[in-house]
């Protein structure tokens, strides 16, 4: 092989590595507290993927929701960050035409409006775009497609299976059904062990996560993640990896014994918890970095390959081993091949790098954060309540009967910011119905509330009383929160 030529494992390559310090790193999801190990393991892998990709993100500071439905718009947002079109929607407005525009909201707008601009909100969809409902799995199949550019292959199919291929097939409506069969061909989603699909059944948050996590396998969104094949691994004296980048370049990420995520893909494509030993020389890998430092890795199934270096590199390395270099051996790792040195001018020298960076990398954090919380507000303590009403409404109670509520109540505490400038803020509380439908005012979806923001802590109330006639039927509520440009947070209340 002219240029390259496969390492041998006889070499011993004598290596002095200037470490970067290890980086705070956020394995987000793993501080839902609502992520229960009893309950959620299967999922939590890709909870925490999205999430540390940024394209889902909890309902509150501390809780994700599993169990919540997903709505029309909230799907349409976590598709156009996935295949990263985030920035085309900031500040992006609904064209004029569409229909009952109001009824998005106003966090969500710039996403759908991207969506339509896409050709992934269409047709019927379009005219009857109904955000607040839950999304049904026949409708994440359809959406999916798209997003990935197989709408126009959808709509070229004739001869379909998918009705054939379960045994509720016949559930499937005809439109459907392409879209159903592609998502199915391109793994992103599957049915159940009982051989059905159940198309019309609403997809959880938790079961959104895997759906998402299934599309990053594919070619469409195969730059969304650090892709490459391990080259060495050290898992002794300091946790990290050496990786040959798809562009051929090589770097060297390290890993955070606390908080690096590292997940083994099986057989079936799930994923399960690994180590860093269970990192080999020769594996493909997936990982979100932060600079340096992996925050998440994931170890491909079946796809081992023989590393290879290039000449260039082995002659600096053959260059390297004439020169004497004076110091105290701290560790050898055999299975990458590698004695490493310790020599007490470069210990020094490094100390005070490392020390620089982490003085760097906290100021970079501090004002990372500063920005971050300037982008928005936070609601804490959301509390939503059924109220009875008595005395002509001189007199209330709290309840969770169905028949004697007659009016809904939400409180919560509006954050202090104080580098959000004063003035009038829109926050908006859209209350869904068990059904999905939404208490409507006027010709909108959502109940707007004004608030004159003072940069102070506030507790706010916002109240919604049914009208005479209307009653409160058993089962969950959702009452969502945000201002014009951010989601702030939603709370539940079970009727009985």
């Amino acid at each position: 092989m002219s240029g390259r030529k496969t390492r041998k494992s006889s070499v011993v390559f004598l290596t002095i590595i200037l470490i970067a310090a290890f980086g705070s790193t956020q394995a987000m999801a793993a501080g839902f507290t609502d992520i229960t190990a009893a309950k959620y393991d299967w999922a939590r892998p890709y909870i925490e993927k999205m999430n540390l990709l940024g394209v889902v993100k909890g309902v509150t500071e501390t809780t994700y929701g599993p169990d919540n439905s997903v709505t029309r718009e909230q799907l349409i947002t976590m598709l156009v960050r996935l295949m990263g079109w985030e920035s085309q929607a900031t500040g992006k407005s609904l064209p004029s035409t569409f229909p009952k525009a109001n009824s998005v909201a106003p966090w969500a707008r710039g996403y759908v409006a991207v969506a339509v601009e896409k050709g992934i909100v269409a047709d019927e969809d379009l005219e009857n775009f109904r955000p607040a409902d839950a999304a049904t799995r026949s409708e994440v199949a359809v959406f999916a497609v798209k997003a990935i550019g197989l709408g126009q292959e959808a709509k070229n199919r004739k001869n379909l299976n998918a009705s054939l291929t379960f045994n509720d097939g016949y559930l499937i409506e005809l439109k459907s059904r392409p879209y159903i069969e592609i998502a199915v061909e391109k793994g992103i989603m599957k049915g159940f062990p009982d051989g059905s699909f159940k198309p019309n059944d609403k997809v959880t948050r938790a079961q959104i996560a895997t759906v998402l996590h299934n599309i990053t396998k594919l070619e469409e969104t195969n730059n969304i993640m650090v892709q490459g094949i391990v080259k060495n691994v050290d898992s002794t004296l300091l946790p990290s990896f050496d990786l040959k980048l798809n562009d051929g370049s090589s770097k060297t990420y390290t890993v955070d014994a606390y908080s690096t995520l590292i997940y083994k893909e099986d057989a079936d494509g799930n994923l399960t918890g690994a180590q860093l030993k269970d990192i080999k020389s020769g594996d493909t890998v997936n990982i979100i970095a932060s600079g340096n430092t992996a925050q998440y890795v994931e170890i491909a199934y079946g796809k081992q390959a023989t590393v290879v270096e290039d000449e260039n590199e082995d002659k600096d390395k053959d260059k390297d081993k004439d020169k004497l270099i004076k110091g105290i051996i701290r560790g050898v790792n055999i299975s990458a091949n590698v004695l490493t040195i310790e020599n007490q001018e470069v210990k020094t020298e490094n100390l005070k790098l490392s020390q620089q960076k982490q003085e760097l990398t906290k100021e970079k954090e501090i004002l990372t954060e500063k920005v971050s919380t300037a982008a928005k507000l936070k609601a804490y303590n959301i509390s939503f309540q059924g109220m009875s009403l008595r005395m002509s409404g001189k007199k209330e109670k709290e309840t969770d009967r169905a028949r004697q509520v007659d009016m809904f109540r939400v409180t919560f505490t509006l954050s202090e910011n104080q580098l959000i400038p004063e003035g009038e803020i829109n926050i908006y509380c859209r209350i869904s119905l068990p059904d999905g439908r939404v208490l409507a005012l006027g010709t909108g979806d959502a109940y707007s509330f004004y608030h004159n923001y003072e940069k102070k802590a506030k507790s706010i109330n916002m109240e919604w009383k049914l009208r005479q006639g209307d009653s409160a039927v058993p089962g969950s509520y959702t009452a969502q929160l945000f201002t014009d440009d951010d989601y702030i947070g939603e709370a539940i209340l079970t009727l009985k």
